[in-house]
């Protein structure tokens, strides 16, 4: 089963990749303790739309500091209390097997410095595997992760350059029996560079999506870059626009020679934004908008072949009353991108898939968060489709919706139709998180024992 697995941050806990909860009107999160400004019809802090945050390097040199990765805080308007214990979260997770899974995300303290986190399943429990980080006194953040096999995994984010003041792509391989940093392409030295997706079809060969700035245009074009088992090099890639904002979060191959990429592009309203790879060359490919006057992100994206492509993520239409995002799910048949009927936990809670995997059959597992009207706070979300439709599933939260605490799932992996991993976080009373992973038996969704530093 194939899974479809930003800017410079003042704050590790600014970068991590999330879909959630799309406002009208500005407002103002805090996360660790820095504010951040949301545009007027934008994506709270936590979301994959843009936003304007803290002044960046990228700004300094003309582009302008939107991007996919603001967040996420606990919750909005909560401040992370002082704690001594990391804040952790995971953001991917990629399975080969039963016996083997792998997930990725990274941990923090409240100053900073994030490092790594790689987390392995043997079957049996979650344990944490070393792994490297490009400088211990600044970030490290590993964003997607892909394994051909048990020996062969590659996980893609970024990591500060603390010499140029820049943020870098970060590219780490597992050859299995230790991690370890393989030199990535930027465009630049003197530019930001993330990569937010990865597929490996073989041992040497995988793709990775992402985004940069371009200086002189001042705004974000995709990034796309190529494994061959030697050294990772970039692929030319189109943009809707070279004036507009182009992000690719999501990638999927099912062979070396067919992959899709998912993201969105944006000037003043965001569009799903799709490209295919036919083994030569990058071309995009139209994709649907559930909102043609409002916001439309595809998160995630899912392949089994050359015609079976299923994308996920979240659209919405600014309102005067109470705004709401809706889950997106489009499918693709060989010919064409069309919207499919995707179930939400209510008309006015906020909905967002952020990851999907999907089998041969056509059986899928979509996961992400809503919004609960109780108490506001983020709670799991996983949507499962067998054929028949997509339908929501029950899943477990690691603390109670009524203690007021956020859960998140990111990732999601499928080795076979009764057998899923999905990976997040979730926060306690004080506004700390822990990783969170979940697991399917093919009967119902239950919490696993996981690691945290």
């Amino acid at each position: 089963m194939r899974t479809g697995s930003s800017r410079r941050s003042t704050s590790p806990a600014l970068s991590k990749r999330v879909a959630a909860r799309l406002v009208a009107g500005a407002v103002t999160a805090t996360a660790c303790g820095i504010a951040v400004a949301v545009l007027p019809g934008a994506a709270q802090a936590g979301s994959t739309a843009p936003v304007a945050a803290a002044v960046s390097s990228v700004a300094r040199t003309g582009a302008t500091d939107l991007g996919p990765r603001v967040g996420p805080p606990p919750a909005a308007g909560r401040t992370v209390a002082a704690s001594p214990q990391l804040l952790s979260y995971l953001d991917a997770v990629s399975c080969t097997s039963s016996k083997f899974c792998v997930a990725v995300g990274y941990s923090s303290g409240v100053a900073g410095h994030a490092k790594t986190l790689i987390e392995s399943w043997d079957g049996r429990r979650w344990s944490i595997m070393k792994s490297p980080n490009v400088s211990t006194s600044d970030y490290n953040q590993l964003y997607a992760v892909s394994c051909a096999s048990s020996s062969s995994c590659a996980a893609v984010g970024r990591a500060h350059n603390s010499r140029s003041g820049f943020q870098q792509t970060l590219t780490e391989s597992w050859n299995g029996s230790s991690w370890m940093i393989v030199p990535s392409f930027d465009t630049s030295t003197g530019a930001e560079n993330i990569l937010d997706g990865v597929s490996c079809t073989l041992a040497g060969s995988c793709i990775a999506v992402g985004y940069a700035a371009d200086t002189k245009l001042g705004v974000w074009h995709t990034l796309v870059e190529s494994w061959n088992g030697r050294a990772w090099e970039e692929v030319p890639s189109p943009n809707a626009s070279a004036t507009e904002n182009n992000f690719l979060l999501a990638v999927s191959c099912p062979s070396a020679s067919d992959c899709t990429a998912a993201g969105y592009h944006y000037r003043n309203l965001t569009l799903t934004l799709v490209e295919s790879w036919n083994g030569h060359r990058w071309s995009i490919v139209n994709s649907p908008n559930a909102s043609t006057t409002g916001h439309n992100i595809l998160n995630a994206v899912s392949c089994t072949s050359a015609s079976d492509c299923t994308s996920v993520g979240t659209s919405y239409s600014p309102a005067e009353t109470t705004p709401t995002n809706r889950s997106l799910i489009e499918t693709w048949d060989g010919s064409r991108w069309a919207l499919t009927r995707s179930p939400n936990t209510s008309t006015t809670e906020r909905n967002t898939l952020n990851a999907i995997s999907c089998d041969a059959n056509r059986g899928c597992f979509a996961t992400g968060i809503y919004v609960s009207h109780s108490n506001g706070f983020n709670q799991t979300l996983i949507l499962s489709e067998s054929g028949s439709g997509w339908t929501i599933a029950s899943s477990p939260n690691a603390r109670a919706p009524s203690r007021g605490d956020d859960n998140w799932l990111s990732g999601v992996s499928c080795v076979s139709r009764s057998n899923c991993t999905v990976v997040g976080y979730y926060t306690n009373t004080k506004a700390v998180s822990l990783t969170l992973i979940e697991t399917w038996n093919g009967r119902h969704w239950t919490i696993a024992n996981s690691a945290n530093p």
